[in-house]
């Protein structure tokens, strides 16, 4: 997931969805990002996200609450097994056209091609992928093709 950040990060907005301790928010704003946004639906993981940015020194630029941002536009980072992954765009369904990119990881190597016939459901079509200890993450950018339908 960090190596497929890396080079993404600098001067956008990120949103982690499912932040957890927040450590991928923080490392977009360490990359340069100009905002983060982590959403969870657990108090005690967003009590702890907010700890770790104040102890980075990054709480003005990180942001942690259970909603999504009313306007949201950049880099969507999501680290969940598939079937949380799943769960997650049924409550919103609109997220991949919001996003400029969508980097995405919990997938089992096993699992590559649900996850690839997945992301292609959510109009995302595939820019790399990285391999490790038999887990995959995926980088990907929302199809202009699709995009276009949805708006006629």
């Amino acid at each position: 997931m960090l190596f497929l950040m890396a080079k993404e990060m600098h001067g956008r907005v990120a949103l982690d969805i499912g932040c957890g301790s927040g450590i991928l928010s923080l490392a977009a704003l360490l990359m340069g990002a100009e905002k983060a946004f982590g959403i969870d639906i657990d108090d005690g993981a967003l009590l702890h996200a907010r700890q770790n940015a104040k102890l980075n020194h990054l709480q003005q630029s990180g942001h942690f609450a259970k909603t999504l941002p009313k306007r949201f536009s950049g880099v969507v980072l999501i680290n969940m097994i598939l079937s949380e992954q799943r769960q997650v765009l049924q409550k919103i369904p609109d997220l991949p056209s919001r996003a400029s990119l969508w980097i995405a990881s919990g997938f089992l190597v096993e699992q590559r091609k649900d996850a690839l016939d997945f992301t292609n459901e959510l109009g995302l079509h595939l820019l790399e992928e990285r391999e490790e200890n038999g887990w995959m993450a995926l980088k990907l950018s929302p199809s202009i093709f699709k995009k276009s339908l949805a708006a006629i």
